[in-house]
């Protein structure tokens, strides 16, 4: 009497928690080659730096970075004096995002609705996408003053464009059976809007939104090197006209991680709310 072949059926859980097993193992990889190559790049700019071969004026020490950006973020955390230039910083930040998608969402769904709009005003939008905005900085300060206002405008008039291109994407990309289900069910030209073309460019929007994160950032920084006496931009202007090179990176790298932190936000907000277009994404 032979024994039974061992079965080599495969439940769909076990292959799913193995395929779930193989994305950690390719993520924890990624992730140590990112992090790995980093380190490389530390250790080699530290050893040039230490042994003079790149002079302390042109690059700093990573190691004296390394000690200025716990100053600044201990600073930070504990209310200390750079709390309420950062406090700034990300009030700008916020705000700015916030406008930037809502103005983003209003021109493309204008564009997208009216033939006659974006013939009209299309060309515009990417006349001034195209301009560099540093050199409308000078003009905002004039127009809207020192402080809040003229950062979030030079922002806004950054990050908003790609979720206008997102939106134009995505409504135009809403003409499918359910589109037309609608326009022979005799459904109003707003009830197709609400029901079907917006939900359809959602994820196309968050995509935008998500670009349009870390473009603010930039913007917010050139509104304030150009307008008025706060935010982590002003101590950047500061600190390289006192020629304090680790200050400079030390301040850049809390930017950066501000940006990081805000797309962070948007792309977890767009995975609650746009549940069902990660696959078109």
């Amino acid at each position: 009497m032979t024994a039974a072949a061992p079965s080599t059926d495969v439940t769909p859980a076990v292959a799913t928690s193995r395929r779930a097993a193989r994305g950690g193992l390719k993520q924890l990889w990624r992730a140590a080659l990112v992090v790995g190559f980093g380190v490389l790049v530390v250790a080699v700019v530290e050893v040039l730096t230490a042994s003079r071969v790149i002079s302390p004026l042109l690059m700093p020490r990573p190691s004296a970075v390394a000690e200025r950006l716990g100053e600044v973020v201990w600073s930070i955390v504990s209310g200390g004096a750079i709390a309420r230039f950062a406090l700034e910083t990300a009030t700008a930040l916020l705000i700015s995002l916030v406008v930037a998608i809502a103005l983003g969402v209003a021109i493309g769904t204008l564009l997208a609705q009216s033939k006659i709009a974006k013939l009209i005003l299309y060309p515009y939008v990417l006349a001034l996408n195209a301009a560099p905005r540093i050199v409308f900085a000078p003009m905002f300060v004039i127009w809207f003053g020192l402080g809040l206002t003229s950062k979030v405008v030079m922002a806004v008039s950054i990050g908003a464009f790609p979720v206008i291109v997102g939106t134009l994407a995505g409504l135009a990309r809403a003409e499918g059976n359910t589109h037309k289900l609608m326009v022979a069910s005799r459904a109003t030209r707003l009830q197709r809007f609400r029901l079907v073309e917006f939900p359809s460019a959602l994820p196309y929007i968050v995509a935008g939104a998500e670009t349009a994160s870390v473009l603010v950032a930039v913007g917010v920084i050139i509104g304030e090197f150009t307008a008025g006496n706060q935010g982590l931009g002003y101590l950047i202007i500061v600190a390289q006209e006192n020629f304090e090179l680790p200050s400079v990176f030390a301040l850049v790298i809390v930017v950066a991680i501000m940006g990081i932190l805000l797309n962070g936000l948007v792309t977890l907000i767009g995975r609650r709310v746009v549940f069902w277009g990660r696959a078109a994404r």
